[in-house]
């Protein structure tokens, strides 16, 4: 499988931890920067890996998990203010 590593900080990745095989976006709240994970493998296993500060770091899938109830609870949010100004309109 083709590497995806192209930027500076994918480089350092696939440097630090090994070949990057499956890049994806992480939504984090009010962060300026560090908008994708990496999955990644050194030969024997794969790894997850995102930054923090542009600092690559291993997470494991927990932190997936906890991202994701993160973005369930942004769509009901979203959704409930979308239903409070569609209701405000009658």
């Amino acid at each position: 499988m083709k590497s995806h590593a192209s930027s500076s900080i994918e480089l350092k990745i696939a440097e630090q931890f090994g070949r990057i095989i499956k890049k994806f976006k992480i939504l984090h709240h009010g962060w300026e920067a560090d908008g994708y994970g990496y999955i990644v493998n050194d030969g024997n296993i794969n790894k997850i890996i995102t930054t923090n500060h542009s600092k690559p770091i291993a997470i494991d899938v927990s932190c997936l998990k906890s991202k994701i109830k993160e973005y369930n609870e942004v769509i009901l949010e979203t959704n409930e203010a979308i239903k409070f100004i569609e209701n405000a309109k009658h």
